[in-house]
């Protein structure tokens, strides 16, 4: 045995070992940005687009949970500027 196939069956052993731990985990992802932007009625978040984070790639990915933020601008530090945000986060959600 080579020195190259011993190094070649040693790390498809530690891929191995880590996706049977990775089988058994709960795996979590607790920074998921999603630009809701890019997403139409028939495009967005349930679909395999090519974007960072979308619900096939963490189903394939075996992503357990994920914490998913909304960001957007406040405007001014005062109730009315905490309202509009409040607004702007729930027609993005």
């Amino acid at each position: 045995m080579t020195f190259a196939s011993q190094v070649q069956d040693q790390q498809t052993e530690l891929v191995q070992k880590a996706k049977t731990i990775h089988e058994k985990i709960m795996s979590i992802d607790s920074h998921n940005d999603i630009n809701t932007s890019n997403f139409t009625n028939s495009l967005n978040y349930t679909t395999n687009l090519n974007t960072q984070v979308n619900l096939p790639k963490m189903e394939e990915g075996s992503l357990d949970v994920s914490w998913l933020i909304v960001y957007t601008g406040q405007g001014e530090l005062s109730a009315r500027g905490y309202k509009s945000a409040h607004q702007k986060c729930h027609v993005q959600i």
